[in-house]
């Protein structure tokens, strides 16, 4: 045939097997030529697009895979023309458990996802059932030993997720662990590839759930807080397996902090406590719920923190709470010691987020927090002012007085004539605004793309309180109150918000709530600013919050909210409103 029809195709059939390569003599014919073959093993050899025939034997053996014309068809979209035995099983068990990928990692995180979803360690799931059913289980348990290095028998899904979770426990403590886990440990040229699947898992965003759940359940069933006690907190602050893990490494430097406020190291603290927030169980960035509380954890180590903070500024600053004279010390205040204010605040904060998890893991820090900042700080700073201010007048060399506000900042830049025509001054009134708080929302503004802000501050009116501490801030020529305590602007009373409408009225000008403003469309707020010298913008959630007794606890909250709600504000009359001067007071 080859000599005489060098150029023709030609078919050549047989209807016997074919020979062994020793007993064939037209082996070298079949290696270059195309082979056809009708049984239905060499077919699906074809139809995979498989490059080797030889893997008819081994397709045969699998009839009961391709039984289901979807499963060929789901394994026909991930097969590669190379693929052999091993590879193809593989891949027959990611259609199998419908893996998202076909690498046996994800198998084996998908199949126990299915586990996670009954809740129970001991449960079968119907893809295992398959598995069995359709011949795959050996192959299975020889990737896991070869993978894995799990060699138990008889082998079980359970014994291999607990072996998986105390080598991944096991490979991160700096130390050995209980003699009650070491049997679980894997072989150590396996925990390489065991660290690498279960830390996919974790940082999976379709599978970090079944993590959660199943860490818990070997938890529970290993009782793993109680071994995990037995160990030093400080060799485990690179483990992530178990969420018992937090509840451990938090309580440790709770401790800390308490036991060293005199000598705190605060950043060895901080350099923990951001470890352990970039990790699994306190990323605040993942999805928290009552079994996983992830934002309570984050708030538990951010509460740490600040905790850490408050000491290490009480050391820096004790001396400067004595002091006599009342220029240094409001100095003093507005250089460094709102900081103090402001450690608490946030401190109290985060420990009322932590408390929801119910774990009551900063309960004696709180304690110790409160004991400082009442006994140490409020009532140390409150005796030096008693010792230095007059109760006949409330001045202070270079500093200006709140019923001095209108006529140093707004009055000045109101009116100012522009390239865009007049220029209007923005004043927004935030009640209780703690100076801390201010310092917090200028490092917020200046972080924004534009903007610049400036920190100053000012005595407050005597007898502080809200209406005349509203009116002080208006345009006024005399400011004062009748013996009922209602407060009057050059004689007539200003309490109502349309009272102070009025006086800002007969300079240009004009008031509004804050949300009511953010509620306006564009060309509506436009409108209602347009042509006026002066805009007061009112905001009040602090002290809406802090005056009810049933509401009080969430004024830290409140703090937070009005600082974001600020920004927004400001961020607001700067880019629709196209303010040149806003003030926040």
């Amino acid at each position: 045939i080859e000599l005489e029809h060098p150029t023709e195709k030609i078919l050549v059939y047989s209807t016997s097997c074919e020979p062994e390569y020793e007993d064939d003599w037209l082996l070298d014919i079949r290696l270059y030529g195309y082979q056809f073959r009708a049984d239905s093993a060499s077919m699906l050899v074809e139809e995979l697009g498989l490059l080797h025939h030889q893997l008819r034997g081994h397709v045969a053996k699998r009839k009961g895979f391709f039984a289901s014309r979807e499963r060929t068809e789901r394994l026909k979209m991930i097969t590669s023309p190379d693929d052999m035995e091993e590879a193809l099983d593989r891949k027959m068990m990611a259609v199998l458990v419908k893996s998202e990928h076909t690498d046996f990692f994800d198998i084996v995180r998908t199949l126990y996802g299915k586990i996670a979803d009954s809740q129970d360690l001991d449960n079968l799931p119907k893809e295992w059932l398959q598995i069995v059913k359709l011949g795959f289980e050996e192959v299975f348990w020889k990737l896991v030993k070869k993978i894995f290095g799990y060699t138990e028998e008889p082998p079980t899904l359970h014994n291999l997720l607990t072996a998986l979770f105390v080598t991944d426990l096991a490979h991160s403590v700096k130390e050995d662990i209980p003699n009650s886990l070491r049997h679980f440990i894997l072989p150590k040229n396996r925990q390489s590839d065991i660290v690498i699947c279960l830390g996919q898992w974790r940082d999976s965003t379709s599978k970090t759930e079944s993590y959660d759940v199943l860490s818990n359940l070997v938890s529970e069933t290993l009782n793993i807080q109680e071994k995990l006690s037995e160990l030093n907190p400080q060799k485990l602050v690179e483990s992530v397996t178990f969420l018992e893990l937090e509840k451990i490494i938090a309580s440790y430097l709770k401790d800390t902090v308490i036991e060293t406020e005199n000598t705190i190291d605060v950043d060895s603290i901080k350099e923990v406590v951001r470890k352990r927030q970039d990790m699994h169980w306190a990323n605040c960035r993942l999805a928290s719920s009552l079994d996983i509380p992830r934002t309570a954890l984050f708030s538990v180590y951010t509460a740490i923190i600040a905790a850490a903070d408050f000491f290490a500024t009480k050391i820096e600053y004790n001396d400067s709470l004595h002091i006599n004279d009342p220029e240094k010390l409001f100095k003093s205040y507005t250089d460094k010691l709102y900081r103090i204010d402001q450690l608490y605040r946030r401190f109290c904060e985060n420990a009322d987020n932590a408390d929801s998890s119910g774990w009551g893991i900063l309960k004696d820090l709180r304690d110790r927090i409160e004991d400082v900042y009442c006994n140490w700080f409020l009532d140390s700073l409150a005796m030096s002012w008693d010792n230095c201010i007059s109760a006949q007048s409330w001045e202070i060399q270079g500093v200006s007085n709140q019923y001095s506000f209108f006529a140093e900042y707004p009055q000045k830049v109101a009116g100012e004539k522009s390239s865009r025509g007049r220029t209007t001054a923005y004043v927004i009134v935030s009640d209780a605004l703690r100076y801390e708080a201010a310092e917090e929302l200028t490092r917020e503004l200046n972080g924004k793309y534009r903007f610049v802000a400036k920190l100053e501050s000012m005595l407050g009116v005597v007898p502080s309180y809200t209406a005349l501490g509203m009116a002080a801030l208006l345009p006024h020529k005399e400011l004062g109150f009748t013996d009922k305590g209602e407060v009057l602007i050059n004689k007539k009373k200003c309490v109502a918000p349309q009272q102070r409408l009025k006086v800002l009225e007969e300079i240009k000008g004009t008031s509004i709530k804050a949300d009511q403003l953010l509620e306006m469309k564009r060309e509506e707020s436009r409108d209602f600013v347009r042509d006026k010298d002066v805009v007061y913008i009112y905001h009040d959630e602090i002290d809406a919050v802090g005056d009810e007794a049933r509401t009080e606890k969430d004024t830290f909250r409140a703090v937070q909210r009005t600082i974001k709600k600020l920004s927004d504000i400001v961020s607001y009359v700067i880019n629709t409103l196209h303010a040149k001067y806003v003030y926040v007071t």
